[in-house]
């Protein structure tokens, strides 16, 4: 009479090797997954173009009033984008306003076109200069610089706003140029 033997199951290398690898796979799934939904969610605030993330301001005083600069806090490599300079100071008697961009800001981006013409323009070691010549300053002063980046990654540098020989506004901003 013969015993029955009983076996251990029989466990596969190949086996172990499925379960890990589909393990894996499980894995790489879900944080493709999350990588794929933080893109959304990126794109919707403000990340492509449009959305409540997309533009910022900053504030300083300038003499008997203030003046603002409006920029992006994303930009697109050599797209074209808009840096707005208002300029509110009801009381001020000078009649000059001039606008000047830092020496980083300068090399870090093109600048297009600015939007009223300036009456003077120059580039020193200061940076870019703009000179417009401001008769009523009832209404708020705004200007538009069109640029577009030519550098990748962390842009940004110093506006510089003043207003006849009072003390200037200085603004610094940091924008993020995607590819």
């Amino acid at each position: 009479m013969t015993t029955p033997v009983s076996r251990a199951p029989v466990r596969h290398f190949r086996d172990e090797l499925n379960e890990r690898a589909m393990r894996r796979e499980w894995v790489a799934s879900r944080a493709v997954w999350v990588v794929m939904a933080l893109v959304v969610v990126g794109a919707l605030a403000g990340m492509s173009g449009s959305g409540p993330l997309a533009r910022a301001s900053s504030t300083s005083p300038l003499g008997d009033g203030d003046a603002t600069l409006n920029y992006p806090r994303f930009a697109r490599f050599h797209a074209p984008t808009a840096l707005v300079v208002s300029v509110d100071a009801p009381e001020t008697t000078a009649t000059t306003l001039r606008i000047s961009l830092s020496p980083e800001l300068a090399g870090q981006v093109d600048v297009r076109q600015v939007t009223p013409q300036p009456d003077a323009t120059s580039l020193g070691p200061d940076g870019g200069v703009y000179e417009w010549q401001v008769e009523d300053w009832a209404a708020p002063v705004s200007v538009q610089f069109s640029i577009r980046p030519d550098d990748h990654g962390q842009v940004g540098g110093r506006v510089t706003v003043a207003a006849g020989n009072g003390a200037p506004a200085a603004i610094d901003f940091t924008t993020w140029v995607l590819p």
